[in-house]
């Protein structure tokens, strides 16, 4: 980003994440929580007991 042009406006955003679906090959999309998703690798059972 340093060689980017002055006139580029380059701006930094926040996304807030409402909501996440996971999607598996039977059964269709699973709606599940933002914390749910980032707390999988602390809980491996957390995602999967959908």
């Amino acid at each position: 980003m340093e060689g980017w042009p002055k006139n580029h406006h380059f701006e930094i955003f926040k996304l807030e994440i409402e909501n996440i679906f996971l999607i598996d090959w039977f059964g269709g999309p699973k709606p599940i929580s933002p914390s749910q998703y980032l707390d999988y690798g602390r809980d491996q059972g957390s995602v999967m007991s959908l």
